[in-house]
């Protein structure tokens, strides 16, 4: 099954234009301003000036957002669009399953997500300017042979994990939704994709059976994250990490995992 989204400004796109030249043509015809960006762990400033290009890959759609693995590559990276893009509308329309990868061929321009973004966990971005198509069969996207056990144990070691921001000392995040949540000797920040972030003062740790507890409140909200010694595999992102966590925020329970800043952070 194919979805192609209709194009009220550039309907004869797909029949006249190669699907690069299709993408161009409609930013040309249809662009007027520049799109909008979300505030999504994206630089708007650092964006302005770099090139777009067409990317292909298996694109998965998540509660809380979406990922993107590039064809032949092993990195998956954080998924962001421009405001009006609607590739998460249109792979919504697709008959797969949330989590099940679509073959998908996008106008986007590369970036790194910020560390404190909820893509943080991800060492490349894509901005997606522009869908130009979507496909349920994956078989035309090659990927390298599967290194589970190369990339298991060199995460177990510390190893590519995210850089934390000088201060942080602990961070917790989690998918579906997507969140994250650092510690630093000051206070506690909670982001997530689409809400403001919230800001704890520092209460903890309490520690009891292995398990330390932060938790406090503030401006009507509540939270308690729980952080337990044990790997934590993070799937979309194909690292595991040396903790699991919970994160109880206002009374929504969000699970994921958690990783320490070096020492001197």
């Amino acid at each position: 099954m194919r979805s192609e989204r209709p194009r009220i400004c550039a309907p004869i796109g797909l029949r006249r234009f190669g699907l690069v030249s299709m993408a161009a043509a409609y930013l040309a015809a249809c662009g007027g301003d520049s799109p909008e960006f979300h505030d999504a762990g994206v630089d708007v400033a650092s964006l302005s000036s770099v090139s777009a290009d067409t990317v292909e890959g298996l694109l998965v759609v998540a509660n809380g957002g979406l990922t993107l693995q590039p064809c032949g590559s092993a990195e998956v990276a954080w998924v962001t669009e421009a405001r009006g893009a609607d590739l998460r509308k249109a792979a919504d329309g697709l008959s797969v399953g949330t989590g099940t990868p679509v073959l998908a061929r996008v106008f986007a321009k590369e970036f790194t997500p910020r560390q404190d973004g909820p893509g943080g966990a991800y060492g490349s971005g894509i901005y997606v300017l522009q869908w130009v198509f979507l496909a349920e069969d994956t078989s035309g996207c090659p990927m390298p042979p599967a290194e589970t056990e190369q990339v298991t144990s060199t995460a177990a070691e510390g190893e590519g994990m995210p850089v934390l921001p000088a201060g942080v000392t602990l961070r917790a995040l989690g998918n579906e939704p997507f969140w994250n949540l650092d510690v630093s000797e000051a206070s506690v920040r909670v982001g997530r994709l689409g809400f403001e972030d919230l800001e704890f003062a520092v209460t903890g740790p309490v520690v009891e059976a292995g398990i330390r507890t932060w938790a406090g409140e503030g401006g009507g909200h509540r939270f308690e994250l729980l952080v337990t010694e044990e790997r934590c595999a993070d799937t979309m992102a194909d690292r595991t990490y040396p903790y699991s966590a919970r994160l109880t925020l206002d009374g929504q329970q969000l699970r994921g995992c958690a990783l320490e800043a070096p020492a001197g952070n």
